[in-house]
């Protein structure tokens, strides 16, 4: 089975510095999978802004269960900064300013933790408070403006 969401919507998302939040709720995939089996999570998001100074961090995080989609990054694995993350995936922009585009994307081999429906979304935080401009350009009058469609697509795979 494939679920999916699809969002093309432009807003913009500013989590405030070190919090997680849902990227959006317009993301959210509802799916209900066998024990035995995994689940292929891909999410690909367009993006501007989002600065340069700081490392973002992302996650598959399952609404239902309250709890972090395994397996995720190691424990004890980063500096004592406060800065340590166990998540799927990060990102840090390397463009000239806050008009260039990103595209924030992860996959994961997900484990299933029960056969019962379950809400999976995106969720993401920055050391910093920071804002992305999620679908759209930061300024939509540049000669290279674009705007974008999001996607998070969740497959079941039988083992």
């Amino acid at each position: 089975q494939i679920k999916f969401a699809t969002d093309n919507t432009q807003f913009t998302w500013s989590p405030g510095a070190n919090t997680f939040s849902e990227i959006t709720t317009d993301l959210r995939v509802t799916v209900s999978a066998a024990t035995a089996n995994k689940l292929l999570m891909t999410c690909s998001i367009p993006v501007s802004g989002g600065g340069t100074t700081a490392t973002w961090c992302f996650g598959f995080y399952n609404v239902t269960a309250g709890a972090w989609v395994e397996p995720n990054g190691l424990t004890g694995s980063l500096s004592g900064s406060g800065a340590n993350h166990e998540v799927h995936f990060a990102h840090r922009g390397s463009h000239q300013d806050a008009n260039d585009q990103d595209v924030l994307s992860g996959t994961l081999v997900a484990d299933v933790i029960n056969s019962s429906a379950n809400i999976y979304t995106i969720r993401g935080q920055c050391q910093t408070a920071q804002t992305f401009y999620v679908n759209h350009s930061n300024a939509a009058t540049s000669t290279y403006s674009f705007t974008g469609t999001s996607s998070f697509i969740i497959q079941e795979v039988k083992v």
